[in-house]
């Protein structure tokens, strides 16, 4: 589950600023990739790793808990 906060404030007549809080993965939870499945390994059927939706570092599937905060100017 993810968040997002906005506010935008006038400038000027033609200029905005938006500041843009982000809450990724807001509580936390580990997404588990599929379970080892070669019988020679000694981890067969353990959890070992998360999934990574996209192969974004940290906003991904499986990836802990992110904030971003970001200031956009709208023209």
């Amino acid at each position: 589950m993810d968040a997002s906060l906005f506010k935008t404030t006038q400038i000027t007549e033609r200029v905005r600023a938006q500041f843009r809080f982000e809450v990724f993965n807001i509580f936390n939870l580990v997404n588990w990739a599929n379970p080892v499945t070669n019988f020679s390994s000694g981890s067969f059927g353990l959890l070992t790793n998360t999934r990574n939706g996209g192969s974004a570092p940290g906003v991904g599937l499986g990836e802990p808990r992110n904030v971003q905060l970001a200031l956009k100017i709208l023209f």
